[in-house]
C-alpha cells in the first residue's frame, strides 16, 4: 500500500495538501491512526459510511468513532431517496454502464485470486429491489455449471451470488446509526433536489459533554 502526492493525482492547491491512499479501508484506517499531531476529518461523501445492514454499519461507524479525538469530525454523505423508478434507473441506465461494472469487477477478480473463476457467459446477472428497507442490490446467477478445484468454488446452475447493496437510509435511520456508534450529530444538510444529506459529527467524548445543538436544513 502506499500514498500517492498530490502531483500525481493533478491537483495543485495552494492551502492544501492532497493524497490519494492506495489500499482498503483497513489500510485508510491504520494510516488515520498514525496521525496524531492534528485534528483529522473523516470524509465518506458517497453513501459508504453507514450504508449496510443496520448493525453491521453501526460496528463499522464504531470503529472509526473509537479512534476520534475531541477536535475530529466527521462529515458523512448518504442517499436516503424514497423514490422507487429513480433507484431503479441510477443503477440501470440505458447504455448498461452500471452492469458492465459489476462484470468488470468479478472478472478484476480472476486477477486477484489468482484463478480465471469467472466468465461472463456463465452468469446472468440482473437488480433486485427490496424493502424493509428499501435498497437496491445486484444478484449474478448461475447459468451453467462453474467448478474451480483450485479455489474449492462449485456452483451450479441457478445459485446467486449478492453484491454491491444499496440502503436508501433518511436521516432518521442514520441519527439512530450514528447514536448507536458513539456519534453526535452536529449539522445535517440536505440537497436541494434530491432527499441525498450530508451529516457533521464527532466522536462523543469519555465525559458526556456536547457541542451546541446541531443544525439542519432539513423538515
Amino acid at each position: 500500500r502506499q500514498l500517492l502526492p498530490s502531483d500525481h493525482i493533478g491537483h495543485g492547491y495552494e492551502f492544501v495538501q492532497c493524497f490519494a491512499l492506495w489500499g482498503t479501508f483497513d489500510d485508510a484506517y491504520s494510516w488515520a491512526k498514525k496521525i496524531v499531531d492534528k485534528p483529522r476529518w473523516f470524509c465518506s461523501l458517497g453513501s459508504q459510511f453507514g450504508n449496510d445492514h443496520f448493525d453491521d454499519a453501526v460496528a463499522f461507524l464504531s470503529k472509526w468513532a473509537k479512534i476520534m479525538r475531541p477536535e475530529d469530525r466527521m462529515l458523512i454523505g448518504m442517499d436516503g431517496s424514497e423514490d422507487k423508478e429513480k433507484i431503479w434507473h441510477s443503477y440501470h441506465d440505458p447504455q448498461g454502464h452500471f452492469e458492465e461494472f459489476i462484470r468488470n469487477g468479478y472478472t478484476h477478480s480472476n486477477t486477484i485470486l489468482g484463478s480465471s473463476w469467472y466468465h461472463d457467459e456463465d452468469w446472468d446477472i440482473r437488480g433486485v429491489m427490496q424493502d424493509d428497507p428499501l435498497m437496491h442490490r445486484w444478484v449474478i446467477r448461475a447459468k451453467r455449471d462453474v467448478i474451480d478445484a483450485s479455489l474449492g468454488l462449485a456452483f451450479e446452475p441457478g445459485d446467486e451470488i449478492d453484491c454491491y447493496e444499496a440502503f436508501k437510509y433518511g436521516p432518521a435511520v442514520m441519527h439512530r446509526e450514528f447514536a448507536q456508534a458513539g456519534l453526535e450529530v452536529v449539522a445535517t444538510w440536505k440537497a436541494p433536489s434530491a432527499l441525498i444529506c450530508k451529516y457533521h459529527q464527532y466522536g462523543l467524548p469519555d465525559d458526556g459533554s456536547r457541542l451546541p445543538l446541531a443544525k439542519s436544513n432539513i423538515d
